[in-house]
């Protein structure tokens, strides 16, 4: 009988310990979840946006339609308050065909198309336009991290009270 007992208490403490982990799991996640939370509270304060986004424009940018690529150099604070700020953070400029820096002083850049029509291509719009779309990103990726996170908490917390009503029941019997 005692080899009864002693096999019967195995499960038992094994049991437990995957019903700790599950405990400790959980909480974990909805630290984790908590902290995402607060942080997209925190971030979307319209001055910290610019501030990451002065971050997140990248270093050069090709425009598609005339194959010309610009690059930007720090002009100002990069700790923006607003979009005027953060665009007139950088100057930009182009390398011509001798080499040659070319620095746009107003951010756009003119040439002529093909038919003989001037075009302008307002270079830190595209530059703004490729930081946005890592913004859009890193926001789709939080949200998929924010689901994932609530969905194992949803299964802890189950999988937690499954196991606390079979322990219970258990005990009655």
């Amino acid at each position: 009988m005692s080899s009864k007992n002693k096999t019967a208490e195995k499960p038992t403490v094994k049991g437990e310990k995957k019903h700790r982990l599950a405990i400790a799991l959980t909480a974990a996640a909805a630290i984790v979840l908590a902290c995402l939370i607060t942080a997209a509270a925190v971030l979307s304060n319209s001055k910290y946006i610019y501030t990451a986004a002065a971050y997140l424009i990248p270093q050069s940018y090709t425009d598609p339609d005339s194959g010309v690529t610009f690059y930007r150099q720090a002009a100002g604070d990069l700790n923006s308050e607003s979009e005027e700020e953060l665009l007139s953070a950088y100057s930009y400029y182009y390398i011509d065909d001798a080499g040659e820096e070319v620095n746009l002083t107003d951010g756009v850049y003119r040439y002529l198309s093909e038919s003989g029509e001037q075009i302008n291509v307002g270079v830190s719009m595209g530059f703004v336009l490729l930081a946005v779309t890592r913004v859009k990103k890193i926001i789709a990726v939080f949200k998929i991290i924010t689901a994932l996170l609530a969905i194992g908490i949803i299964i802890g917390i189950i999988s937690c009270c499954a196991r606390h009503k079979i322990k219970r029941r258990k005990k009655q019997i």
